[in-house]
């Protein structure tokens, strides 16, 4: 293998490994809006307001609970029945 044959190789890995990284990212995005949506439904508020209230995927760390505290107050503007259990247990399905 040439020196140049070796530079082409790892830098075809170093684009196509963050690519491949990004794409698995975006599909978890489609499971969370699949969950954001029996989320909304469970609470009875609409999708789109429980969208405004969760944390951006990018901003939650993988073993870092969100603030449930928050996300109940903000879903509360729609609903204001709702309790911090029912969010909870809603967050848990």
């Amino acid at each position: 293998m040439t020196n140049f044959t070796t530079r082409l190789i790892a830098a075809t890995l170093c684009t196509l490994l963050p690519t491949a990284m990004l794409a698995e990212s975006r599909g978890t995005s489609s499971n969370l809006q699949v969950d954001l949506s029996d989320m909304a439904a469970a609470l009875g508020v609409t999708e789109a307001h429980t969208q405004v209230c969760m944390p951006a995927p990018l901003q939650v760390q993988v073993d870092v609970h969100p603030d449930l505290a928050e996300i109940t107050a903000c879903l509360k503007e729609e609903k204001s029945s709702l309790t911090s259990t029912e969010v909870n247990d809603a967050w848990k399905t």
